[in-house]
């Protein structure tokens, strides 16, 4: 029997990742749900094996509950995003930095060598973001948001080597499609624009058709984070850092394919209104993700796909 437990589990990415596990773990095996937000009240059929706790990570009471007397696997999404973070320092820090190092610290003592999946950044290489991007790129953060996930991809590979937990840092890329309007997402427009499509509203999208920039469908990045949790050990390197597979979509091609399934309005309806500054924020390049493909890691395949993904309501 395995201990499952997610941190940000009500977020979008967090809440898909629960359901993946209620049906795909094992019958016996326990799952608990952690979240400083107010977590959804479970189907009755789940609540025997599947528990919520409502607090801070940065709470040693909290993960005491939340641990219980061993955990095998974490998944940890607790984040607060770059926008966010940037207007709340103090918020982000505790969201992002302390409530990391007190998580790490808690498994150490309660659960030593158990795997944690931490949910990192592409956001890490900073903007503009390098010409090429491959798996010896430097980071670089240009916001308190990438500095923590930074550093907590340090820590992850350092209680690793001295054996207190099983870590992976995965460098994840936009996830696709988050509700429409958030706040605390910059490229929240991205999102935005599949929602947009859909429901035959106006948008102003402010980059240009020929930009480029990596997208990952929820349901593609919850079978990420699956496999994440399931590696052998023997089969992980000595680094365990990588940026994920992501999917290199151009601004102009998303738009088409969106018009092929939502009708030929939508190419009338998304106007392009390119802003220089966010230009050189989302511009990026073909993402060389060799090390995580080696692992099985997967990118969605085609743009056609990953807008099938996202409007898909079976997240397995």
């Amino acid at each position: 029997m395995k201990h499952w437990m997610i941190t940000g589990a009500a977020g979008f990415v967090g809440e898909g990742l629960a359901h993946h596990l209620q049906r795909v773990v094992d019958p016996g095996d326990r799952i608990t749900l952690v979240d400083s937000a107010a977590l959804p009240d479970l189907p009755p059929h789940e609540t025997a094996r599947t528990r919520n706790v409502q607090g801070s990570l940065a709470d040693r009471d909290v993960l005491a509950q939340a641990i219980g007397d061993r955990v095998d696997c974490v998944y940890h999404l607790a984040t607060l995003p770059g926008r966010g973070a940037e207007l709340d320092y103090e918020a982000g820090r505790s969201a992002n930095l302390d409530g990391m190092i007190t998580l790490l610290e808690e498994l150490r003592q309660r659960s030593p060598g158990c795997r944690i999946v931490h949910a990192s950044s592409v956001s890490v290489y900073g903007t503009p973001v390098p010409d090429h991007v491959d798996d010896e790129t430097l980071p670089l953060p240009a916001m308190s948001y990438a500095a923590h996930k930074l550093v907590g991809e340090i820590l992850i590979n350092d209680y690793t080597r001295r054996n207190f937990v099983d870590g992976l840092s995965l460098r994840l890329s936009g996830i696709v499609a988050r509700p429409p309007g958030s706040a605390v997402h910059a490229s929240a427009f991205f999102n935005d624009v599949f929602h947009a499509a859909r429901e035959h509203r106006d948008m102003v999208m402010p980059l240009g058709a020929d930009i480029t920039t990596w997208m990952m469908s929820r349901r593609r990045c919850i079978e990420n984070l699956w496999h994440a949790g399931t590696i052998e050990p023997d089969r992980l390197p000595r680094r365990r850092n990588w940026a994920l597979p992501a999917l290199l979509v151009r601004v102009g091609g998303l738009i088409d394919v969106l018009a092929q399934r939502f009708g030929p309005d939508v190419r009338d309806r998304i106007r392009l209104r390119p802003d220089p500054q966010l230009e050189a924020i989302f511009h990026q390049p073909r993402l060389h993700a060799d090390m995580a493909e080696a692992l099985g890691f997967k990118a969605d395949s085609s743009l056609a796909e990953l807008v099938d993904n996202v409007f898909s309501t079976d997240e397995s």
